[in-house]
């Protein structure tokens, strides 16, 4: 009885992801002002034609939800895939070797990883400011992340690297190659498919936490220069913006973006740990 109850859970708990898709499927290719009547309206309370309303500068909320998730995804694809192959191919490299390169690869992820992180990101901005004169903000944002997905990957190689040490004299191993098997086909199909499998799902999840984080971040402190699309991170800091002294809920669509980026969090880190509590099954 239990499982229908945690089907019907987990699928209450992806209905905003559903909506934030559509959101995305239906965003304009640019945004502009919501007429409301005739005219531009700030604030105005939701309705079939504009479902959040409009925010504080007359622009319907759900476009602008819809462009963030869009080109938010955009803006972590190239990331996310780096961090995987990277990871992998780390984690394999490492896992079938011995010695000196094992000594040295251990000290440069160990330095890489002491450093603070935003120390290391604020010198990827300044080094992007210093070599490339004409940078628009979405590759000033791509770069930086694509940085921090090469030093996350570290992690994910390590991890990968310990399991592959860990199984290489186990029964099914020897039994693999008693029957001709190769050790990369026993790498690849065995141990990557069947025992990392749901260590490299639960790394991406929560490397995804960080990209929103380091996203979000970058946006707020006005890091990646001028910016000309919008992003999580983007949404967060102009509706941020509008909080003050004189701040009310009739304003409620000013909590929209942070809700949406707690939410993702909440979902992935949750994801992240039901994925987690299986590594060994």
């Amino acid at each position: 009885m239990s499982k229908p109850i945690n089907i019907l859970r987990y699928s209450a708990l992806l209905i905003p992801l559903m909506l934030l898709l559509l959101a995305a499927f239906q965003a304009p290719s640019r945004l502009e002002p919501a007429m409301i009547d005739g005219e531009f309206t700030r604030w105005a309370d939701p309705d079939w034609t504009h479902p959040l309303g409009t925010d504080g500068d007359g622009y319907d909320m759900w476009s602008e939800v819809g462009t963030a998730a869009m080109n938010t995804t955009k803006l972590f694809s190239l990331p996310i895939v780096l961090f995987i192959v990277l990871g992998i191919t780390l984690g394999v490299a490492l896992g079938n070797s011995k010695g000196t390169l094992v000594q040295l690869t251990n000290s440069v992820f160990n330095i890489l990883n002491s450093f603070p992180l935003l120390m290391l990101i604020l010198l990827v901005i300044i080094m992007i400011d210093g070599f490339f004169d004409t940078v628009t903000g979405f590759q000033k944002s791509n770069y930086t992340l694509i940085f921090f997905s090469v030093v996350a990957s570290t992690k994910l190689g390590t991890d990968i690297r310990g399991r592959i040490e860990s199984l290489r004299n186990e029964d099914f191993v020897e039994s693999a190659e008693a029957i001709g098997l190769s050790w990369w086909v026993i790498t690849f199909k065995h141990i990557l498919f069947y025992y990392c499998s749901n260590s490299i799902i639960s790394h991406t999840m929560n490397f995804i936490n960080q990209l929103l984080f380091l996203e979000v971040t970058l946006s707020y402190l006005k890091l990646t220069g001028s910016v000309s699309f919008m992003t999580f991170g983007e949404l967060f800091k102009k509706c941020f913006s509008y909080f003050n002294v004189f701040w009310s809920f009739d304003r409620w669509q000013a909590l929209v973006p942070s809700i949406i980026i707690m939410y993702l969090i909440a979902l992935f880190t949750v994801s992240a740990k039901k994925v987690s509590q299986h590594v060994f099954n």
